[in-house]
């Protein structure tokens, strides 16, 4: 690691530059190696990547008025990310989302026009018990069912300390559900899968959302977290 002192030649620097990485700490700014993964993400990244790379491609054969009306619909529908925030996407962003979103869940329809339907309600409510043991690992929701084209869309996060409440960086996608899930919906095998068993005291957060496969939209998510118990 080399240390940089800003001056004419560079002002302020941050992020990546080919092989280098800029950034700063209590020492000062530095600079230093960039370094890859062996193995960035196995086959779960993989499938993110092709999903993002096939929706790209799509985007890229649309005919000029039918951008343009992706770009008037994006300018008037932000869209929530997995915390609740809305965002504003350029026009090639939000199909790449959605259609991404569709292919990774294994849902083939393309939507080639901007969805002339809302994004699903946000649930009513979300609960969940956290047992390693005997007891259920589910989240709870309503209404309950869900509609036939709506799916229960999971993200989640394990951490040693139940007190931490900021988990922005540390939620992945667990699952989605079947259409029209009832629930309680048991979540202890993906999750794991996701983030290997969890152990009495951890602390867990899942944030749900409801995901309709007909237009690619979700609705606005709700969290819930807890600790894991057994019995």
């Amino acid at each position: 690691m080399a240390l940089i002192l800003p001056g004419t030649g560079i002002g302020q620097a941050s992020g990546k530059l080919g092989s280098l990485v800029f950034s700063h700490n209590r020492g000062g700014a530095y600079v230093r190696a960039r370094s890859m993964p062996t193995q960035p993400g196995g086959a779960y990244q993989d499938k993110i990547r092709a999903a993002v790379e096939t929706a790209s491609k799509a985007w890229r054969g649309l005919t000029n008025e039918a951008r343009a009306a992706w770009r008037t619909w994006a300018d008037g529908h932000p869209m929530p990310n997995r915390i609740g925030q809305s965002i504003r996407l350029q026009g090639n962003a939000a199909y790449v989302q959605l259609n991404a979103r569709l292919l990774f869940n294994d849902f083939p329809n393309v939507v080639a026009v901007p969805p002339a339907a809302d994004p699903p309600d946000a649930l009513l409510s979300l609960g969940g018990h956290f047992d390693v043991g005997a007891g259920a690992f589910d989240v709870s929701f309503l209404p309950s069912p869900l509609g036939a084209t709506e799916h229960v869309y999971v993200w989640g996060a394990l951490y040693q300390d139940p007190s931490i409440k900021f988990v922005k960086n540390r939620l992945r996608l667990v699952c989605v559900s079947d259409a029209a899930q009832t629930q309680p919906y048991n979540v202890k095998a993906p999750f794991s899968a996701r983030f290997g068993l969890p152990s009495v005291g951890q602390g867990v957060t899942f944030v749900v959302a409801v995901f309709d496969h007909i237009t690619g939209l979700i609705s606005v998510p709700q969290r819930v977290d807890g600790v894991v118990v057994t019995t």
